[in-house]
């Protein structure tokens, strides 16, 4: 997933939390947080039949404009991998 969103944010996108510094984020806005929600997959005889992942975008921006844009360049950044 880090390939396709790593230009978001002027390159400030994280896997599951931000960098912390004394427990606040160590990084000034904006930035992106992704998650893995879940992952599922069903087997046949023959090997795996299909696989389904969700994953979470969280945009974190100054501006409700702001984080509008980066969530829309996260959408389209993602497109190529839905089947």
């Amino acid at each position: 997933m880090y390939p396709h969103l790593a230009h978001l944010a002027g390159g400030q996108v994280y896997p599951y939390v931000v960098p912390l510094l004394d427990g606040r984020p160590s990084v000034a806005l904006p930035w992106v947080v992704f998650s893995l929600i879940s992952s599922v997959s069903a087997d046949v005889m023959g090997g795996q039949a299909e696989s389904s992942v969700s994953v979470q975008i969280d945009v974190y921006a100054g501006t409700v404009t702001q984080a509008r844009q980066i969530r829309q360049d996260a959408r389209e950044a993602i497109m190529l991998l839905a089947p």
